[in-house]
């Protein structure tokens, strides 16, 4: 038969669970993927620092914890080790802070010395002045851009392979410095369809709709239920699968700016209408 759990046990279970080590190590283990997510681009700032705030919380409970246990510890050993203890939790948290806040040092640092850095690509801030190319800017109005530009840096390259990091590139977009770099094309079509590819990816980002649970489920459903649309986004390198980067906000700015209205889908079709007038462009399916 078994034992029913009574509250002893669940006092005895919360008085082995609750010990500085056991607290500490939650929020070593915290920290650890706080600090991660923060120098990794894939993941919204704001997650990985609550994230991190998130393990400064558990740790302060065990720091108070530690201490009023040390305090009632007698002389030896055990109160060594407590001690101990209690002064490795700042130390912890300290080093999450400084793990955290570390890429944007290392960027104000790279704006007095660029030669140091020039090859740091983490979190940048947008760069002062805006630059905007007078011929990018006259096609993103074209299109009808709805959603604020003035931030947005509009600039041509004359390497994108070099630039975006993929031999195929005809654009990308870096959200950190607020960027659209675009390579030159004489064919106006699929120099607007690029261009507001890449401006539906600053929009996505500026106003988070990640966070839009419906347009994601949607997304997912539309990449899904099409195989043409599947392999327009593979094309001949299937870059997005390679990299890991298949991300709805892919799926959103391909579907918008090649896709028509009545495979969109209304709730889909709706939110492109917000950031660009979608009939400016051409559908291919």
């Amino acid at each position: 038969m078994k034992k029913a759990i009574t509250a002893a046990h669940i006092k005895k279970l919360l008085g082995w669970l609750l010990t500085a080590p056991k607290i500490t190590i939650i929020a070593i283990l915290i920290t650890t993927i706080g600090v991660n997510w923060s120098s990794n681009a894939a993941i919204p700032h704001q997650v990985a620092t609550n994230t991190i705030y998130t393990a400064l919380g558990v740790g302060g409970f065990g720091f108070i914890l530690s201490i009023v246990r040390t305090v009632k510890t007698e002389k030896g050993r055990p109160r060594r080790i407590k001690i101990l203890g209690t002064i490795m939790i700042p130390i912890i948290g300290a080093a999450a802070l400084i793990g955290n806040h570390l890429p944007i040092y290392m960027f104000n640092q790279q704006q007095e010395d660029p030669q140091q850095f020039q090859n740091f690509d983490i979190r940048q801030k947008p760069t002062q002045p805006v630059i905007q190319d007078p011929e990018l800017l006259s096609e993103l109005q074209y299109l009808e851009a709805t959603y604020d530009y003035h931030k947005l840096n509009l600039i041509y390259t004359d390497n994108p392979a070099a630039d975006c990091k993929w031999d195929s590139a005809d654009g990308c977009y870096f959200d950190f410095q607020k960027t659209i770099k675009m390579k030159r094309n004489n064919n106006k079509t699929i120099l607007r369809t690029i261009l507001a590819h890449e401006y539906l990816h600053y929009a996505w980002y500026e106003n988070h709709l990640d966070t839009d649970r419906r347009l994601v489920s949607d997304l997912i459903a539309l990449y899904g239920r099409y195989p043409e649309f599947r392999q327009r986004i593979a094309g001949v390198d299937d870059h997005y699968q390679a990299s890991g980067g298949l991300l709805p906000t892919e799926l959103f700015s391909y579907g918008c700016t090649e896709i028509s209205d009545a495979k969109l889908g209304s709730y889909i079709a709706g939110k492109c209408r917000q950031y660009i007038n979608i009939n400016k462009l051409p559908a291919l399916f």
